[in-house]
């Protein structure tokens, strides 16, 4: 009806709609083509805490939203580290979270990352400060395509629903787990944290 301001709008969801269906085409893809590699996965030493400050190094100063990624490594790890996997997967399993995590995260917010060691397992936990998990069975946000928690008010959601999934489906492939959990700070719900467990390496 020639109004420029309703022609923008649509033009708007238009742009984001499409955004969002590059990234399942894409994501699902990823997820495939991973299925197929992994059931001939190869394992080899992966230094976790080099990976955790790699990846710190590359999210630093990318963020349009300012947000710093802290890591902090606790005293009783000394260098013990080491898992067995695929480097390549632990780290596009460690960027979905993060992703995940900043995209829910508020401006200039922090989001914290933890290493210490349980038994024969090495604990990676990623805290952010968005508006947590309000999904009842949290179990539901690793599904296919399954998306969860209101973006910022300042974007719209791209994402496809599989991120979360492929991670899962990577940290599992190297005899881990991972779940979600709601950060409670005071009785208020304050974020949410996502925790993966991987076997550290015997050979370490």
């Amino acid at each position: 009806n020639g109004d420029i301001n309703i022609q923008s709008k649509f033009i708007t969801a238009i742009q984001n709609d499409v955004a969002r269906i590059e990234a399942i085409i894409t994501d699902y893809s990823i997820m495939m083509k991973d299925e197929a590699l992994m059931s001939d996965l190869q394992n080899n030493e992966v230094d976790i805490q080099k990976l955790l400050e790699n990846i710190t190094l590359e999210y630093s100063g990318f963020s349009i939203k300012n947000i710093e990624l802290k890591l902090i490594t606790s005293i009783n790890i000394k260098n013990n580290t080491i898992v067995n996997g695929h480097a390549e997967f632990i780290k596009r399993a460690l960027h979905n979270i993060y992703d995940n995590a900043i995209s829910f995260s508020p401006n200039n917010s922090t989001i914290e990352t933890s290493v210490s060691l349980a038994s024969s397992y090495l604990t990676i936990t990623i805290a952010d400060n968005g508006p947590g998990i309000k999904e009842l069975n949290i179990e539901n946000i690793f599904n296919r395509f399954y998306t969860f928690r209101e973006s910022s008010e300042d974007r719209i959601s791209t994402h496809s629903g599989l991120g979360l999934h492929i991670a899962r489906q990577i940290i599992e492939a190297h005899k881990g787990n991972i779940r979600a959990e709601n950060q409670i700070m005071n009785g208020k719900l304050v974020g949410a944290k996502f925790i993966v467990n991987l076997p550290i390496s015997i050979n370490n």
